[in-house]
């Protein structure tokens, strides 16, 4: 929980020094607020988890980044003994380096989960991710692989998120971990 509570100061510090259009701002908070709400209601349904992730970015995202960090949040219903869905939301920031700034993505992803056994599970999560900055937001996939201990998830993934009306992509592959709430 520390990593999540240091990941959402330095999001509420980025954003005080990032100003943002007022009704997009708006817009945002009742999503995440509308999403929370439902999310902790429904919690003794289902499996909510909650987790932070490290990567470093590939492809183009490589030019003006070193690496990324974030937070999510998810909720996943039992489909079958093998198989959960749900949704995820969460922020991937991508620090600057050189003489870029710092870019944020809110991603809020349908998800989907096949646990392998008892330990090892495989998941994807696909969405669209919205630009904290001035920026256009564009489609959200991140598939995964991990292993879990029922309370505790390790996993490897590859983040990708297409540009709406660009050429240009942000990727990342990294390590995250979450807990069950």
């Amino acid at each position: 929980m520390i990593i999540i509570s240091g990941v959402y100061n330095n999001f509420l510090t980025f954003v005080k020094h990032k100003p943002l259009k007022t009704n997009k701002m708006k817009r945002l908070f009742l999503v995440f607020a509308c999403m929370l709400t439902g999310l902790l209601s429904m919690n003794a349904q289902g499996d909510f988890r909650a987790g932070a992730h490290l990567g470093i970015p590939v492809g183009d995202a490589s030019d003006f980044t070193s690496f990324t960090i974030g937070a999510d949040i998810s909720y996943l219903w039992p489909v079958s003994d093998m198989f959960s869905a749900g949704i995820s939301a969460g922020v991937s920031t991508y620090p600057g380096k050189d003489d870029f700034e710092n870019y944020s993505f809110i991603p809020l992803a349908a998800s989907g989960r096949v646990n392998f056994s008892e330990m090892w599970f495989a998941g994807l999560d696909l969405g669209y991710a919205i630009s904290i900055e001035e920026g256009d937001g564009g489609f959200f996939y991140q598939p995964k692989i991990g292993w879990t201990s029922g309370e505790f998830d390790v996993f490897a993934y590859y983040q990708g998120i297409s540009i709406s009306d660009s050429e240009f992509d942000v990727t990342s592959v990294g390590v995250g971990a979450a807990f069950k709430l």
